[in-house]
């Protein structure tokens, strides 16, 4: 996670002992939103130690690799590592960033990018100018990857998409997609509509935790848990009224 206060990169056990510091921030430079590696030994992260990008680097601190640049905030990168090669059989790791319009001036709203680990395969997965996507999260398979469409400069809509991703011609590409907080894909869904974020993916069952901020009290600030064997049904994993969690 992130070393409070620093923005130092750091590592731990899940019980927050043996606390270690893999990159230290220096003066302006910040790590954000670590992803492990399948085999645990690395880290894929948003910095701009080295120019804004997408970096890898070994737990121990070295073999610090820029990956890809970003054109826009590091920070809302959000990159996740696919626990298992996708469908060209290669490990990917997904992220958000704002492309570049013809001209060169940042575009409107940002996609789901991917890349290797070693830096090959870069490709711009959704390409959806009209549409703002965010905080990609792979499946168990990496056959299907989650993400937050916050919307465009018009409408803000705060759903989950969930992409089926498949091989083309060009590499890979979304074959099929469903809005889990739609009425359209998910007739009468509890979180239809009430503003859904930050998915994040088991590793072991097809479900799909998520962040939703409601002032409606039957759904409030609280994590669910949506299994996509049956969307309509979601589950509220705090159920905390009086507080709002996050993750």
């Amino acid at each position: 996670g992130n070393g409070k206060g620093s923005g130092d990169l750091m590592v731990a056990n899940d019980d927050g002992s043996n606390q270690k510091v893999v990159l230290a921030a220096g003066r302006g430079i910040a790590f954000s939103r670590p992803s492990w590696s399948p085999d645990g030994t690395m880290l894929a992260f948003g910095s701009t130690v080295q120019g804004p990008g997408i970096y890898t680097v070994h737990i121990d601190g070295t073999n610090l690799t820029k990956i890809a640049t970003v054109n826009w905030n590091p920070a809302s990168s959000a990159p996740d590592w696919s626990p298992v090669p996708a469908a060209d059989g290669e490990h990917k790791i997904a992220f958000s960033d704002q492309p570049l319009n013809g001209d060169g001036s940042l575009g409107p709203n940002a996609d789901i990018f991917l890349v290797n680990p070693d830096g090959t395969g870069f490709q711009n997965l959704t390409n959806t100018p009209d549409a703002y996507e965010a905080s990609p999260a792979w499946s168990r398979t990496a056959t299907r990857l989650a993400l937050w469409d916050i919307g465009d400069e018009n409408t803000i809509h705060d759903d989950i998409l969930v992409l089926d991703v498949g091989l083309g011609t060009d590499g890979l590409e979304v074959t099929a997609e469903m809005n889990l907080t739609s009425e359209a894909d998910v007739p009468g869904a509890p979180l239809n509509d009430v503003g859904v974020r930050n998915p994040s993916c088991a590793r072991e069952e097809d479900k799909i935790v998520v962040n939703v901020r409601s002032s409606d009290p039957d759904v409030g600030g609280d994590l669910w848990i949506i299994d996509l064997a049956d969307p309509a049904n979601p589950t509220n994993l705090t159920g905390t009224r009086e507080l709002a969690e996050t993750h």
